[in-house]
């Protein structure tokens, strides 16, 4: 199968999304899409079993008073680290891209 499959019709727009959504989280074309790796099952484990010492830590600890730590931050989740102008922007760079390309298919140059 060849990207220029696309145009002889044997493959067709679902097919090559469904291929890339298939790809693995740490490919270049994913990365790409993404604007920056994805985390794999490994880094998603790997954040768990550190919110769990780090909140096993916390309850051993001789200070109570201290507030109990949060989650390690996982990639596209809102927190307090997460700057609500950035994802703004980015919601409307989505916005954008959707709309040209409505444009692009109503203009025929997409099918």
């Amino acid at each position: 199968m060849r990207l220029a499959d696309l145009a002889t019709g044997r493959l067709t727009w679902m097919e090559l999304a469904a291929l890339v959504r298939g790809l693995p989280p740490t490919s270049r074309l994913r990365t790409a899409l993404d604007g920056r790796p994805a985390w794999s099952q490994t880094h998603y484990l790997l954040a768990d079993i550190w919110d769990v010492l780090a909140s096993a830590n916390w309850q051993r600890g001789a200070d109570k008073h201290t507030p109990r730590p949060g989650p390690y931050p996982r990639p596209g989740a809102a927190g307090p680290h997460r700057d609500p102008a950035e994802r703004a922007a980015a919601l409307e760079a989505a916005r954008e891209r959707s709309r040209a390309h409505r444009r692009a298919v109503e203009a025929g140059h997409l099918t």
